[in-house]
């Protein structure tokens, strides 16, 4: 279907991992790259940049920003990677 949307053509995103890349045991910070599988059945479509933050009982837990663009291919499949800032003292015990 060209040019029409239908209610089950919404993009997914999965978790498919997360990868250590510094540990700051002083700081408690952590420093990761998450990887996020976006599956789009529609149309392409360019992410410009993403900013994301995460908070636990009001505590701010993860944040992180990604400044490259994101190109999705139409009817596709493809796997991110996005950096992410842990705040391993704002996590619950």
């Amino acid at each position: 279907m060209i040019g029409t949307a239908r209610a089950e053509d919404k993009n997914r995103y999965q978790l498919k991992g997360i990868a250590l890349k510094h540990l700051d045991v002083t700081s408690l910070v952590a420093e990761t790259t998450i990887s996020l599988e976006i599956e789009n059945p529609g149309p392409a479509f360019t992410i410009k940049e993403a900013s994301y933050r995460l908070k636990l009982n009001d505590q701010d837990a993860a944040e992180g920003k990604r400044d490259e663009e994101i190109n999705v291919p139409a009817e596709s499949n493809i796997t991110v990677d996005f950096p992410l800032t842990i705040n391993l003292a704002a996590l619950p015990a």
